[in-house]
């Protein structure tokens, strides 16, 4: 599936030319200006299920992953994680996971595939479980 959005300036079309997600074309013609790829799984995708120790410490807990398509967090923990996308989490900042089975999931429009981070503010490591689809 494709969308077609109309550009309104050059702004436009470069602020859309610089996303990471899939390659931009630019269609001649007034109607159309550019085209943006909208993600779309013609095939079935792999999940990998994988659990991970997170600490009071800052943690990188997925590398950039262009072939990710899918990713759901789950904190299977007695307290709340906190991630970060692209950047070190903090305590008590970014997007929280909550405790005992808390998740936050990233696919379609909302997929993410740069690095991703992780921290809590409790004692002791906590387990975080981890799915992704490729």
């Amino acid at each position: 599936m494709t969308v077609f959005m109309p550009a309104s300036d050059n702004k436009d079309i470069n602020a859309i030319k610089n996303l990471k997600r899939a390659p931009i074309t630019i269609l001649d013609g007034e109607e159309c200006k550019f085209v943006v790829p909208v993600a779309t799984w013609t095939t079935p995708l792999t999940f990998e299920h994988t659990t991970l120790d997170i600490s009071t410490i800052n943690t990188k807990i997925l590398e950039e992953d262009r072939d990710r398509k899918y990713l759901l967090l789950q904190n299977i923990s007695d307290i709340d994680v906190y991630i970060s996308l692209g950047v070190n989490a903090q305590k008590e900042r970014g997007i929280v996971i909550k405790a005992n089975g808390g998740e936050k999931l990233f696919k379609g429009e909302t997929n993410f595939i740069g690095e991703v981070f992780a921290i809590h503010s409790g004692v002791d490591d906590k387990m975080l479980l981890i799915t992704i689809g490729r």
